[in-house]
């Protein structure tokens, strides 16, 4: 590697400007999302297993629009009949959070074929 006098170092920093930005600004991006996921996970105590209103809260949506997804399916949840009146009562979990964060509602072939 050949030393740069300091004559020609702004010459060569400016070569080398825009791709060294890039790299910030990407860098950059993935710290906030980093740091926005963190502190998700520490908001809810790191559970794996969400409820319906924890898991509309962190989607923006109302908890009845959450179970309506998982009634038809358009979300992957657990259901058990222990919620009021025998209705029922579901669980999403982290990685279905991130999988709806990425790809949205599941389509309804999709949905039939739950995981």
């Amino acid at each position: 590697m050949q030393l740069l006098t300091l004559h020609e170092l702004p010459g060569y920093v400016a070569r080398w400007r825009p791709e060294i930005d890039e790299r910030l600004r990407r860098i950059e991006l993935a710290l906030r999302e980093l740091m926005s996921a963190t502190a998700e996970r520490v908001a809810l105590g790191d559970c794996s297993v969400l409820t319906v209103s924890e898991f509309a809260k962190l989607t923006d949506r109302e908890p009845a629009t959450i179970r309506e997804y998982c009634r038809k399916g358009r979300l992957r949840c657990t259901s058990t009949n222990n919620g009021p009146g025998g209705h029922p009562c579901y669980r999403l979990t982290r990685d279905e959070l991130d999988r709806y964060k990425r790809e949205g509602l599941l389509t309804v072939a999709n949905a039939a074929t739950k995981p």
